[in-house]
C-alpha cells in the first residue's frame, strides 16, 4: 500500500512539475513547435541544428507577434498527437483535413503548390501503375499519418504497409517490401534514396495532381492564431516570404489569389 501511496505522489508531482513548465512558456510568450526533415523547406542535422524557409518564416511571424519561439524535433505522427493534446502549440506544413480541422487550425497559406503524387516502382515496371485501380492488385508502401489524397486515402482495396518515415519506407522499398510506394514529398524521399545509395527505382506512369495550400497547425483555439495570422499575411504581401526562400536558392510557392489566405479551400478538405 504505502508503494502505492508513493507512486501516486510521484505521478501527482511530475504532471504538477509538467503543468508548472507549461504555464511558465505561456507567462514567457513562448511557443513550442515540431519540426521535421522536410528538405529543401525544412532540414534537421541532429537535434540541435535545422534551417529552411519555412523554419525562418515561422521564426519571423513570431517575433512579429511578440512570442518566441522553441523547437522540437520529431516525427510527423508523434506531432499530431502531441498537437492534439496541447502539448505543442504550432505544427509547420500541415495540411488541411476535416479531422484535423476538429483540434487545430490553419495559419496561412504562405503559398500554393501543384503537388504531384508519384509511385515509386522498380526500372521496368513504369507500366504497373497506369490507372488508379491498378493499385488495388499491388502493395503500396505508405507513410503513417500522411494525407495523400482522398479517394487513396479511403480505398480499403488497395494493400497499404506503412512506415514511419520516408528513410525506412525508401529501404524496405530496395528490399521488395512492397511493389510500389507512394510519394508526397519527391525531394524528401529522392534524399533518403541518395542517402542509402538506392539507384534502381523510377516512376509508374499514374500520377495525381494536388493544389495544395502551405500552412502551419495551430492548437485550435489559441491566443496566438490572430496575431500570427496578421504576421504571416504581412511577410507574404510585403514579399518576405519570396525574400527567404530565394536566400536558399528555392523558387518560392505562387500565391493563388482566388482563395487568398483562406484557412482551407474545398478541394483541400475533401
Amino acid at each position: 500500500m504505502d508503494i502505492i501511496k508513493i507512486f501516486s505522489v510521484l505521478a501527482a508531482v511530475m504532471i504538477m512539475t509538467l503543468s508548472a513548465e507549461r504555464l511558465n512558456a505561456v507567462e514567457r510568450k513562448t511557443l513550442v513547435a515540431d519540426i521535421r526533415q522536410r528538405p529543401p523547406e525544412m532540414v534537421v542535422h541532429g537535434e540541435s541544428f535545422w534551417a529552411g524557409p519555412l523554419i525562418d518564416i515561422l521564426q519571423e511571424a513570431v517575433q512579429r507577434a511578440g512570442y518566441q519561439i522553441q523547437f522540437q524535433v520529431r516525427q510527423f505522427q508523434g506531432s499530431l498527437r502531441y498537437l492534439e493534446r496541447g502539448e505543442i502549440d504550432i505544427l509547420p506544413r500541415a495540411i488541411c483535413t476535416r479531422q484535423r480541422a476538429t483540434f487545430m487550425d490553419f495559419l496561412g497559406p504562405v503559398g500554393y503548390e501543384e503537388k504531384e503524387i508519384l509511385f515509386l516502382v522498380k526500372p521496368g515496371q513504369e507500366e504497373s501503375v497506369r490507372t488508379f485501380d491498378d493499385l488495388k492488385d499491388l502493395t503500396v508502401g505508405v507513410k503513417r499519418g500522411t494525407v495523400y489524397f482522398d479517394a487513396f486515402d479511403a480505398c480499403q482495396e488497395i494493400v497499404k504497409i506503412e512506415s514511419h518515415d520516408d528513410e525506412n519506407l525508401v529501404r524496405m522499398f530496395a528490399h521488395n517490401r512492397f511493389q510500389t510506394m507512394i510519394i508526397l514529398d519527391r525531394n524528401a524521399v529522392e534524399s533518403a534514396l541518395r542517402k542509402y545509395q538506392i539507384s534502381e527505382y523510377a516512376y509508374a506512369r499514374y500520377r495525381k495532381t494536388l493544389h495544395i495550400g502551405i500552412y502551419y497547425g495551430i492548437l485550435r483555439g489559441h491566443p496566438a492564431t490572430v496575431s500570427l495570422q496578421r504576421a504571416l499575411e504581412n511577410l507574404v504581401i510585403s514579399g518576405r516570404v519570396k525574400a527567404i526562400y530565394a536566400s536558399y536558392g528555392l523558387e518560392p510557392p505562387n500565391f493563388d489569389h482566388r482563395h487568398g489566405f483562406e484557412p482551407c479551400f474545398q478541394e483541400e478538405m475533401e
